[in-house]
């Protein structure tokens, strides 16, 4: 009869080692690869700050008959942008303070003489973002478009 040999009880774990080393090796290179990604921060270098501190512009056009009181809504404030008379447009930089913590403002226009004032829904945006903004004679038909 043969001789009859007992494993060594370390001889399993180096053969699971090996069998599963390409598999650990995959994994940890996918996990640099998302954490790279993940540093770029979506837009621009990692080292870009200049989008990351891009103003936001508010682009308006006022086609209501009335002079309209423009102001902008947003972590917990109002701020008074100006007035535009019926048929300008102007142009404003929303300050970041005034941003929410969702990155989102409130449009309001409050025309003169009028008991009736518009607020938008929330308005997403992000730095360097332009939102335009055309207000019409009859409020609820305004119309804002970011981009």
């Amino acid at each position: 009869m043969g001789t009859l040999r007992l494993a060594s009880p370390v001889a399993p774990s180096r053969h699971l080692a090996r069998r599963h080393a390409p598999r650990f090796g995959l994994l940890l290179l996918m996990g640099l690869v998302v954490a790279g990604c993940a540093s770029m921060g979506g837009k621009g270098t990692a080292g870009d700050t200049s989008m990351r501190d891009a103003p936001v512009t508010l682009f308006v056009r006022n086609y209501n008959w009335n002079t309209v009181h423009v102001y902008v809504m947003g972590a917990g404030q109002n701020l008074s942008l100006g007035q535009l008379t019926s048929m300008d447009t102007a142009t404003y930089v929303i300050p970041r303070s005034i941003l929410a913590s969702d990155q989102s403002v409130r449009l309001i226009a409050d025309p003169i003489g009028s008991v009736q004032a518009y607020i938008s829904e929330p308005v997403f945006v992000s730095a360097g973002d332009r939102i335009e903004w055309t207000i019409n004679n009859a409020l609820s038909q305004s119309v804002i478009s970011v981009r």
